[in-house]
Order: structure tokens, then C-alpha cells, then sequence
């Protein structure tokens, strides 16, 4: 079990100015940012809150897509406004990450009072973990918040560097997301990948799926292990995995004949594969739920998991978790990671360049 600092009344005194780093990085919608009822920006917003309570001053930091540079369409204009909505009160964004006007904003700022550095991934030196850039961000503050569980497993300057240069603790959401993974993970266990690149879950499967007691994989991973065409990929997993394994007994095509969902054998099927699991960890749709016709996998599988008497059931990775957060399944999950890449190296056991300035 990971003990992680957390901050205490002490250290966040009326007037104290704290870098909070929150993983905000959701898809907009034209041009908007919607807060759902279970995603990561409601679970962000009770530390705010909190901090609010206490009289701290409050510096946002967060990442949203993959800009490359300065790009107007990944501004973080957005979600400030979201967030603010929601916390009835206004965020004042700054125009730079580290600049100018993010220096004048951090300097005025009063207790109580929120502000949003730009995306942080405007200065290419985020990515790189760059100390300068982590002192410069860490000279806005007097203490450092990292609530971003989705970000732990990046050496970012935001998430692992600027723990050098500031008191440093862990958030309730991510102490909390950190707790229940680190829970046994009783078997029999399964677990689920989607996704349609088998190159990229390899990994995953030679270290978290050997671990399991059954391993289902998606309607878009099928075309590897097509008969007397096995990929060197689809190879490796079959030694892996062995009798371990279940691949969709059909699929359903669209009209230019591509595989886009699991059929209705493989729907019928599910219960039968799940019955009796004690934990599922679920990562990736299993059908193109871009295209209509692909989601009713998907949706057969959230009702499979949610009937599964007893099981601790987790869900990760950004597409995953929207559609079960816009279902009437969510509820009845166990956990909805806000960690997609996190999730599954921390269950892998992977370090955790995030969570290594926070120990306890």
C-alpha cells in the first residue's frame, strides 16, 4: 500500500497560495466543456472546495489535448468557465503558463480567490519534466496539491519535477483513487481489453493480463488473430495467455464490411464468461462506439459487469469511462478510474513518477 502525504490545516493557513495541478483534459464540445455527474472535473471540484474553506488561494494547473505550441483550440478558456459555472464563482484564466500575465495574476490573487494557468502544454518543457520551467511554476506558490491521478504516470514538469521546489501533497481524489487500487485483487479475476491496435496492449497484457484468470478481448482486436493470418502480436498473446483468452465468437460488420462491434453470440455470451469473477478491470470499448451501429457491445458489456454479484468492477481510460458515465450503469461501478494509462500501469505495477514526491 502507497502512503502519500496529504495536507493538514496547518499547512494551508487563510492566504495560502496553492498550486493545485487537477487532470481537467476532457473532450469539448463545440468549443464548451460539459461537466457530467461522474467525470474527472466533478470529482476535481470537492478539493477546491475545500481549499476554498480554508481561505487558500488557488492556482489551477491542468493539460488539454496535445497542442503543438500555442493553440488557440486547446485553450483551457473552457473549462475555467465550466468549473466556474459550477462553483459559482468567475476564474480568471491567464494568458500564458508562465509568463507575464500568469505572474501578474498569481501575485494579485486574494484568498479565496481562483485562478487557471494556460494549458501547460503550450510550454513544450512540461513534457520534457524541465526543472526550470517546474521552479518557475513552484515560485506562483507556497504549497503544491497534485489531485490528477490521470497524469501520475507521466515524468511531466507540472506532476514530478515541481515536487523538488514546493511543500508537496496528494489530493483526497487521488489518495482516494490510490486506495482502491491498491486493493487484492481477488480472483478469479478478469480482465477486459478494447481498443483496436494489439501492438499497443501487448505490454499491458505480458504484465497486468498474465496476472488475470480470464482475459476478453474486444471486437476491434479480432483482426489479429484472424485464422492462418496470426500477427506476430496476436502470436505473442496466444503464449501468453493460452486457454486464458476469450476473442469474440462474432462480430457485427458495417456496409463496407469492417468489423465494428461483437455480435450477438459474444453479447449472449458475456455472463457466462463473468459469472463468478471477484474483480473486473475493464479498459476500452469493444466495438466502434463512434459509428451507432458499434456502441450495443459496449452497452451488453456494462450490463454484463454491473450484474456480476459481488465483483469489484473498475473502469478506466477516457472513452471507457464517458459512455458508462452517460449510462445508468455508473452508480453500480466500483471505481471509474480518472486514470486510462494511469490505471493500468499502476495495476500493473509500474513506478509512478507522480506519486514518488508525494510518499509519506
Amino acid at each position: 500500500m502507497i502512503i502519500l502525504k496529504t495536507w493538514k490545516a496547518g499547512d494551508i493557513k487563510r492566504g495560502t497560495r496553492v498550486l493545485l495541478r487537477i487532470d481537467a483534459n476532457v473532450d469539448l464540445v463545440r468549443g464548451r466543456a460539459v461537466i457530467g455527474k461522474h467525470d474527472k472535473i466533478a470529482k476535481a471540484l470537492p478539493e477546491i472546495l475545500k481549499l476554498q474553506a480554508r481561505g487558500a488561494a488557488i492556482i489551477i494547473m491542468t493539460h488539454l489535448g496535445r497542442p503543438r505550441g500555442k493553440q488557440t483550440e486547446f485553450s483551457v478558456a473552457p473549462i475555467a468557465k465550466a468549473m466556474g459555472k459550477a462553483l459559482g464563482t468567475k476564474i480568471a484564466v491567464a494568458e500564458d503558463v508562465v509568463g507575464k500575465d500568469a505572474l501578474r495574476l498569481a501575485s494579485t490573487i486574494k484568498p479565496g480567490q481562483i485562478i487557471m494557468l494556460e494549458n501547460l502544454r503550450f510550454d513544450k518543457r512540461e513534457e520534457a519534466n524541465d526543472e526550470t520551467l517546474a521552479e518557475l511554476l513552484a515560485s506562483f506558490g507556497d504549497v503544491y496539491v497534485n489531485n490528477a491521478f490521470g497524469v501520475c504516470h507521466r515524468a511531466h514538469a507540472s506532476v514530478a519535477a515541481i515536487t523538488k521546489f514546493l511543500p508537496s501533497f496528494a489530493g483526497g481524489l487521488l489518495v482516494e483513487e490510490v486506495k482502491q487500487l491498491s486493493a487484492p485483487m481477488k480472483k478469479p479475476f478478469v480482465l477486459i481489453v478494447g481498443g483496436n491496435k494489439l501492438e499497443t496492449k501487448v505490454p499491458l497484457l505480458s504484465t497486468l493480463g498474465v496476472k488475470a484468470d480470464l482475459v476478453i478481448v474486444g471486437s476491434g482486436l479480432l483482426p489479429a488473430f484472424k485464422k492462418g493470418r496470426l500477427s506476430t502480436e496476436a502470436k505473442t498473446v496466444i503464449d501468453l495467455l493460452g486457454d486464458r483468452l476469450r476473442l469474440p465468437l462474432d462480430t457485427r460488420v458495417n456496409q463496407k464490411g469492417s468489423v465494428i462491434d461483437l455480435g450477438r453470440a459474444t453479447e449472449q455470451i458475456l455472463p457466462t464468461w463473468l459469472r463468478g469473477a471477484k474483480t473486473i478491470v475493464w479498459n476500452g470499448p469493444v466495438g466502434l462506439v463512434e459509428e451507432r451501429a458499434g456502441a450495443a457491445g459496449t452497452k451488453a458489456l456494462m450490463k454484463a459487469i454491473v450484474g456480476v454479484h459481488g465483483a469489484r468492477s473498475i473502469v478506466g481510460g477516457g472513452s471507457t469511462v464517458a459512455l458508462v458515465e452517460n449510462s445508468t450503469f455508473a452508480s453500480k461501478f466500483t471505481l471509474l478510474s480518472t486514470g486510462g494509462g494511469a490505471m493500468l500501469e499502476f495495476l500493473s505495477g509500474a513506478k509512478m513518477p507522480g506519486l514518488e514526491g508525494l510518499r509519506g
